[in-house]
């Protein structure tokens, strides 16, 4: 005798994009190895950080590349990490390794280039700055809002 209902389902349950894709695999290989790395040498941030008066007086000139890769605590990286996946997985699908990995790059070093401009505003030169999030928060905000 049939059953009234199927044993077997097509339906599927699935969480979050899906597989991790090349670049987005690399990125969080990074983040986290710096981050581990940070963990026992504390001044990391001081050479590596992003601080507007190192870059402009200092010529410190791999500090808008390098600090995108620094993270102030678990919970920031952690948070960072999840919305690369999330979002960068899908991105680089749609656009691409090679697009997506140097469209995360002008972000972070859009957003530094911002962050140093703004420095010269009164009161704001010489603070210690370190924001991976800048990428991957631009990941998330410029799709949204029309941009490439």
């Amino acid at each position: 005798m049939r059953s009234r209902y199927p044993s077997g389902s097509n339906f599927a349950y699935s969480f979050g994009p899906g597989a991790v894709t090349p670049a987005v695999k690399a990125l969080l290989i990074i983040n986290i190895g710096v981050f581990v790395v940070q963990q026992v040498f504390r001044e990391l941030p001081l050479w590596f950080g992003l601080r507007p008066i190192d870059v402009v007086a200092g010529l410190q000139v791999w500090q808008p590349l390098t600090y995108m890769f620094l993270h102030g605590s678990i919970s920031h990286i952690l948070f960072n990490m999840l919305s690369l996946w999330m979002f960068g997985v899908e991105m680089e699908r749609m656009w691409g390794t090679r697009f997506f990995t140097r469209y995360y790059l002008v972000c972070g070093v859009g957003a530094a280039a911002t962050t140093i401009l703004m420095s010269f505003f009164p009161g704001s030169i010489g603070e210690q700055l370190y924001r991976a999030k800048d990428a991957a928060v631009t990941v998330v905000k410029v799709p949204t809002r029309g941009g490439v």
